[in-house]
């Protein structure tokens, strides 16, 4: 038993906690990198006019989750437009460091704008332009090249309006993508001071399920194709814009 309870924990910890860290880590590349381009290219507040709604969406992550976790607002900022600020945006919390809870809400805290940012865009396809969720239920091991054009093609030619509903649904993507998708040093501070109380809790949510016989590992591997399906597609748009800026600003 004791086995399985440690293959349990570390599968466990590998899905709710490495999963996301590398996705947060890739995103981070790709998104600050963009910035940095953009900024070296049209200069600071270009960050801010291409992706206020972004940080907006950034910051409203942090800030939704801090509450669920019961942690103390102290300030917020959700967008700040003075090159003089040290970030683009904040919010600074705190917390009882005598609380299981609200030392375990840090880890979420720190990487909450990944999946907020992440079912924004989502939120969004879903509202303006629907026919791009069928790119979301393809078996992609399955699919051959001459289908997914023929594919593409429906999606980008599908009604009347479907180009300026694609270009709508871009140009808002741009702005959750340039300006929501890149985690602070402090996001990821932050993150590890709620590490070990997550590894605790992990471990033995995996003895509970061992002793109980509950898939707790089927479960959790089911959340995490829906998440990382919502992160799989982030990351596509921030290498896409992260491409684009590549070739513009050469």
């Amino acid at each position: 038993m004791f086995k399985q309870v440690i293959l349990t924990a570390g599968l466990n910890c590998l899905l709710i906690i490495i999963v996301p860290t590398i996705f947060a880590m890739i995103l981070t590349f790709f998104n600050r990198s963009s910035k940095q381009m953009l900024v070296s290219r049209f200069g600071f507040r270009s960050q801010i006019y291409f992706g206020w709604l972004g940080i907006i969406s950034h910051e409203l992550s942090h800030l939704l989750v801090a509450k669920l976790f019961h942690h103390q607002i102290m300030s917020v900022k959700l967008v700040s437009l003075r090159p003089t600020d040290a970030t683009l945006g904040h919010v600074e919390h705190q917390y009882n460091a005598k609380s299981w809870y609200q030392n375990l809400g840090n880890f979420f805290i720190g990487i909450a704008p990944i999946y907020g940012c992440s079912l924004i865009l989502l939120g969004l396809a879903s509202l303006i332009y629907p026919e791009l969720w069928s790119l979301l239920r393809l078996d992609w091991t399955v699919l051959d090249f001459t289908q997914l054009h023929q594919l593409l093609w429906k999606i980008i030619s599908h009604g009347q309006y479907a180009p300026w509903k694609l270009l709508v649904y871009f140009l808002l993507a741009t702005q959750i993508v340039f300006g929501g998708f890149d985690l602070s040093r402090q996001d990821f501070q932050g993150s590890l001071r709620g590490l070990l109380p997550l590894v605790l809790v992990l471990s033995l949510l995996a003895l509970g399920a061992v002793l109980v016989q509950l898939p707790l590992v089927a479960i959790l591997t089911k959340v995490t194709l829906i998440f990382g399906t919502l992160l799989g597609y982030a990351v596509i748009l921030s290498f896409f814009y992260w491409l684009l800026l590549r070739l513009i600003t050469r």
